[in-house]
């Protein structure tokens, strides 16, 4: 059997069927190679939410060993995609000062660094949520540096002050537990849900696309998600 550098499980949880990809990522290339895929009816499920936990266990389960059979391979966790009218988007705003450093000709500012990077984006993500609503995603739109907006990368410029703008999607926690279960029922762990409209926004929508501005919908048989680029940022997502 060829040696993989990592394989990766992708699961496409829908009402109708669920389909199950195996891919192995290549040593030399990187690229990834589709090893086996996987199909059985959907059950359990309703318009995002779980209805009947047992019923979707079994059908994820399907679904999973018939990919596992093909790839001959079995990865510890899945990535799950995830929607339904429980997702709800909003953007955040992070604002951290910058410690000021001995900056030739910058008195009083200081050099933005990886680490203020990840600080301003955690206090974007540190806004109070409505309760039992948890971050699927965090996604950086753009930094403004002091006075000067619309940054795309800030580190090693100087600065007092750094902001991020972040667009964060959120779901259910009960209903994003009640997958995790099901999963677990049929013997997988999930290490990550997708947003659905996001994952198909990353396979369909070109950079150009994406610049110029593209609204996205992705509709199932009982369930919808959607999402609106500009400038190549996300400015809104949402389920139903």
């Amino acid at each position: 059997m060829a040696q993989y550098k990592t394989t990766i499980m992708g699961v496409d949880v829908g009402s109708s069927e669920i389909c199950v990809l195996i891919a192995g990522q290549e040593p030399d290339t990187e690229e990834l190679k589709l090893l086996g895929m996987g199909l059985a009816a959907g059950a359990g499920l309703r318009r995002g939410l779980v209805v009947d936990i047992d019923a979707l266990s079994q059908a994820v389960g399907q679904a999973i060993d018939a990919a596992v059979d093909e790839a001959q391979l079995h990865p510890n966790h899945v990535y799950a995609s995830i929607c339904g009218e429980h997702i709800v988007s909003l953007n955040s705003t992070g604002v951290i000062g910058i410690t000021k450093r001995n900056v030739a000709g910058s008195a009083g500012v200081g050099e933005i660094t990886a680490d203020h990077l990840n600080q301003v984006l955690e206090a974007a993500k540190a806004m109070k949520l409505p309760e039992g609503r948890e971050i699927i995603h965090s996604i950086p739109q753009q930094f403004a540096v002091d006075e000067e907006s619309g940054i795309l990368n800030p580190v090693g410029m100087t600065a007092r002050r750094l902001e991020a703008q972040v667009h964060l999607i959120t779901g259910s926690q009960s209903a994003m537990r009640n997958l995790v279960h099901a999963f677990n029922w049929s013997g997988t762990k999930v290490r990550q849900f997708l947003f659905s409209a996001l994952a198909a926004g990353e396979a369909v929508l070109s950079p150009e696309e994406k610049k110029m501005g593209v609204a996205l919908l992705d509709i199932g048989r009982d369930a919808a998600s959607s999402l609106v680029y500009s400038e190549s940022d996300i400015q809104f997502s949402n389920g139903f």
